[in-house]
């Protein structure tokens, strides 16, 4: 049972733990019917979105159950991630550019999938355009802080979940994010310190599958 919630730390940070639900009903609404505030506020957040270059942080990850987790994370746009959990979660999440790869290093299990695949992939597309390319479903302010929900409903290979960013206002600066599967079940990752714009180790986007030698070995 520890392997089986180990594993799904790392499916939830993607928000893939149920790809075959229906992800909780939000009215899909376009850009037009927001206020013209609203609409300068959401081109203000795909502008700094698209500014970001490289990021690095630590990282909290709370689960609806309560449940925590903490690590490091590493995105170079476009297409690259890198998640390095704390232990005791031996879960490793790498993005190449070409491919999200999930590794459960207690189970010697490795899970390869589209990079479109999950919701938070909106972090590191090329180019990020709210209301064409990605659905916006929510704007709300609250205590200094910007809520933007996205989502595609699954048509532009996001998976069926939504991801809610939190910004703090005057300047951005993105701050958390809420990923919400396709069984409805929450997931919030919260940012300590980010570095952006800093230079990364392009080794830490590529994958070398560890149990590969011992799998050759065992024929």
């Amino acid at each position: 049972m520890m392997k089986i919630l180990r594993t799904i730390a790392g499916l939830a940070f993607l928000g893939l733990l149920s790809a075959a639900t229906a992800a909780p009903a939000f009215a899909a609404t376009g850009i037009d019917a927001y206020t013209a505030e609203d609409r300068a506020t959401i081109e203000r957040i795909e502008t700094y979105m698209n500014g970001i270059t490289s990021m690095q942080s630590r990282f909290v990850q709370r689960a609806a159950n309560g449940g925590q987790a903490t690590g490091s994370l590493y995105i170079e746009r476009p297409g690259k991630m890198r998640v390095e959990y704390d232990p005791p979660v031996p879960v490793l999440i790498v993005s190449t550019g070409v491919l999200l790869i999930l590794f459960d290093a207690e189970l010697g299990q490795t899970t390869h999938l589209p990079i479109e695949a999950s919701p938070a992939s909106v972090l590191i597309r090329k180019t990020v355009s709210l209301g064409k390319d990605v659905e916006v479903r929510g704007l709300a302010r609250e205590d200094g802080m910007v809520r933007l929900t996205l989502g595609d409903e699954g048509s532009l290979g996001m998976g069926e979940g939504q991801i809610t960013l939190d910004f703090l206002e005057g300047p951005l600066d993105l701050r958390s994010w809420t990923v919400v599967d396709g069984e409805g079940k929450a997931t919030k990752v919260s940012l300590l310190d980010p570095r952006y714009g800093v230079n990364l180790d392009p080794v830490l986007f590529k994958f070398v599958d560890p149990t590969a030698d011992k799998n050759r070995g065992d024929r």
